[in-house]
């Protein structure tokens, strides 16, 4: 099959030329890298990257497929992927598919270009900026108007758009006794979270971004957690949840909002 060219353009103007991969479409987000050399299926599935094309600084991406235990959450969240080299083959004993079939299944496009590391140079330069990524336009003029229109993360409250729909539960392994009750509100959790606590003893119980200081406390807590998430909302536009932290009596503890002033990401396993 036929590899078709891509395009990457960041509203500054910078335009590079690659190769497609993944699904074939035309994709807009704010521009941003991670430096993992590990983890790619966790940073895809981290809902923290909502609305974001992420630039992976490693230079193969893709070698081990993508398998059915390791996500972060019950999708891809990344706008667009854009990579140096995307693996042509997948092999390890968990793969059951590869990334490319599992970015197309998903309707998320992909580019390969040579210069990712001069990508992530421009990106800590400059500072996050929006981009469009693109298999279907060949003029980057016309992708960078489409850009300069397209909606800026400041001000986004993505919290909404990524949080669980129902409330669940997440108990302690067997052999391991429950010796707290802890409320986590769900502002963009990765499933690593509430299992890490629930392996301390926690009994966590999960709940959407939505919910309300008196649905957050009804249960007796221990404590309440509020996780990261996507985005960056002005400070009046925090959901009922976060309210919470100054109204409750038990101990309350919150992971920062994924937004680094650098305009990149640390590393996939970044709380």
């Amino acid at each position: 099959m036929a590899v078709p060219p891509a395009l990457l353009v960041l509203e500054d103007g910078t335009t590079y030329h690659g190769a497609g991969f993944g699904a074939g479409t035309e994709t807009f987000g704010e521009m941003v890298f991670n430096t993992g050399m590990t983890g790619y299926q966790e940073t895809l599935t981290d809902p923290s990257y909502a609305r974001q094309i992420v630039a992976m600084t490693a230079p193969h991406i893709g070698n081990t497929g993508i398998n059915d235990e390791d996500s972060e959450s019950r999708r891809i969240w990344v706008s667009g992927y854009v990579v140096r080299e995307p693996a042509r083959v997948a092999s390890n004993w968990r793969s059951r598919r590869s990334l490319d079939a599992e970015l197309r299944a998903q309707g998320i496009p992909g580019i390969a270009i040579t210069g990712t590391r001069a990508l992530t140079r421009h990106l800590r330069e400059r500072g996050a900026m929006r981009a469009g990524l693109s298999t279907t336009e060949r003029d980057p003029q016309a992708l960078l108007s489409r850009v300069l229109d397209s909606p800026p993360m400041a001000g986004a409250d993505l919290a909404r758009e990524v949080t669980t729909g129902e409330p669940y539960q997440v108990g302690p392994p067997p052999g391991v006794p429950a010796r707290f009750a802890v409320v986590a509100v769900d502002l963009g959790i990765k499933t690593a979270t509430p299992l890490a606590m629930a392996r301390r003893g926690c009994q966590v119980l999960v709940l959407p971004a939505t919910s309300t200081a008196a649905e957050i406390l009804a249960s007796g807590p221990d404590g309440v957690f509020f996780s990261n998430g996507p985005g960056w909302p002005p400070a009046g536009s925090r959901s009922p949840a976060t309210t919470t932290a100054s109204r409750s009596p038990c101990p309350a503890a919150a992971t920062a909002r994924s937004r680094p002033s650098s305009g990149g990401r640390r590393s996939a396993t970044s709380t």
